[in-house]
């Protein structure tokens, strides 16, 4: 069974301009192309535009998801490659969960203030504020810098 780009789109959610986007890029090189130049796609073109999508969301460079599929092309003696090339893409996404971790912290500290400003009806970022966090111990050790 073949699929349109459109049917693609609606199967994956992935929007059929950026599947265009991406066959500019040559990362559809086994699709299919009729005499007007309409791209089928085959199943597995489905899946690996899954793929394609997923490595995206995960920040992978366009130029390395070619260098993936070039190697995947070469067949099994690349898998090391691959691998390689993934667990690269995958320090990445382990440090920029740390970052995103961090960060969620800082937001949850700064929220449980503002629950404690509408209990307290006090500014508790007003320095002049007799409630100022900074000088209430409760804030002091689990505040995340």
């Amino acid at each position: 069974m073949s699929f349109t780009i459109i049917d693609v789109e609606r199967q994956t959610g992935i929007s059929s301009r950026t599947l265009r986007f991406w066959a500019t890029k040559d990362l559809f090189p086994f699709t299919e192309r009729d005499k007007n130049g309409v791209r089928y796609f085959s199943q597995r073109d489905v899946e690996w535009a899954q793929w394609i999508d997923c490595l995206r969301s995960l920040d992978m460079s366009i130029e390395d998801i070619r260098t993936y599929l070039y190697l995947f092309s070469l067949g099994p003696k690349t898998a090391t490659k691959r691998k390689h090339l993934l667990q690269r893409q995958q320090i990445k996404i382990e440090e920029h969960l740390d970052k995103l971790r961090a960060a969620l912290k800082k937001v949850k500290f700064k929220i449980a203030i503002y629950e404690d400003m509408e209990e307290m009806g006090e500014d508790l970022f007003d320095p002049k504020s007799k409630f100022y966090y900074k000088k209430l111990p409760k804030y002091k050790e689990n505040e995340a810098s």
